[in-house]
């Protein structure tokens, strides 16, 4: 927990279904989404700000359900995810947004839910596909029979996607 309380950025977290965030983060949310004013109401509709919600998760033994980190430097985001990493191999460190950094169980994936679904509905890979353009998206991308990669995104993603969607109508090999 050391680890993110030095971030430099604003961290929220997911427990009983609901979103919350220090205060203090919460106050510094403008700083990490000043380029993008929408994301920053969602957000800010999103988290309900709290005093020392980390106190909370540790005395209460919450069942956190997912953080989010919110930079306010998206250029320091591959060395922090790295450092993440390396401090919590047993969590998947994953990124939606070009500012944000999420941390789940190692469980909690994208492509283990899409291969839960799968089995529920009795396909196969080769009947289903999955669109994805976030790091994130990689282990569902991995799970579909195809996976297509948004155009302009992330490079590893390019490398695992079967097509690629250079447009809303178009497709490139």
């Amino acid at each position: 927990m050391t680890l993110l309380n030095a971030l430099p950025g604003a961290c929220g977290y997911y427990w009983g279904d609901r979103a919350w965030m220090e205060e203090k983060h919460y106050a510094q949310l403008e700083g990490c989404c000043a380029n993008d004013p929408q994301l920053l109401r969602s957000l800010r509709e999103l988290y309900t700000p709290v005093r020392e919600p980390l106190q909370h998760i540790v005395e209460a033994r919450v069942s956190l359900q997912k953080v989010q980190i919110y930079l306010r430097d998206p250029a320091a985001k591959q060395r922090i995810m790295a450092e993440l990493r390396a401090a919590y191999p047993q969590f998947a460190i994953s990124s939606s947004l070009p500012n944000n950094i999420e941390i789940n169980s190692a469980q909690a994936t994208k492509g283990n839910a899409l291969g839960f679904l799968m089995a529920h509905l009795g396909l196969t890979r080769e009947n289903c596909m999955a669109f994805g353009d976030g790091s994130n998206d990689v282990s569902m991308l991995q799970v579909a029979g195809i996976g297509v990669a948004m155009a302009m995104r992330r490079q590893r993603l390019l490398l695992i996607a079967s097509p690629l969607a250079t447009t809303k109508m178009g497709w490139r090999r």
